[in-house]
């Protein structure tokens, strides 16, 4: 959330309403499908995104948690049948105080945003969250080098990286 410091009581109400009450409205949910796909075909279209979006699974295997693509747009696949349900599912299994950090800067003080902030999220309840499975990674032995053609691409990128221990 950004908000001017004239503006925070009411921006901070309406941020806590969506931490603790979303709704995540079907239509919404439509739009933002539709948009992601878009932008994902886009990314695969274009040298950087493309290797942002490949890397990690080449890196970590596929079915691993990191394997996800750098972009933060995920893949055809998920976007394509996320649910409002699972949405509310996903909330309602890690948005706990007990694992969220808050962090505020700005033109205030500790002493001053506190009150406001233990006021608003008072009721909000601690809950038991589920611990990730991150399986660990082995690094290969030999080294690889993957070569992605993209004709007529403009620019040419290359990347690399180095696993420097067993994840």
């Amino acid at each position: 959330m950004s908000a001017l410091s004239e503006n925070l009581q009411p921006s901070l109400e309406l941020f806590a309403d969506v931490v603790l009450r979303p709704t995540f409205p079907e239509e919404e949910l439509k739009r933002l499908r539709s948009q992601y796909l878009t932008a994902i075909q886009q990314e695969k279209s274009r040298p950087v995104s493309m290797a942002l979006r490949l890397l990690p699974g080449m890196l970590y295997g596929e079915g691993h948690a990191y394997a996800q693509p750098l972009t933060g747009s995920g893949t055809e696949e998920s976007v394509a049948v996320i649910t409002r349900e699972d949405l509310l599912n996903w909330h309602n299994t890690w948005f706990k105080p007990n694992n969220a950090t808050l962090v505020i800067v700005g033109d205030t003080t500790l002493e001053a945003i506190t009150p406001r902030i233990e006021e608003l999220f008072r009721n909000w309840e601690m809950g038991t969250v589920p611990v990730k499975n991150i399986t660990t990674v082995k690094r290969s032995k030999t080294e690889a080098i993957y070569l992605i053609t993209k004709p007529a691409a403009q620019p040419s990128m290359i990347l690399s990286r180095y696993l420097i221990a067993p994840m």
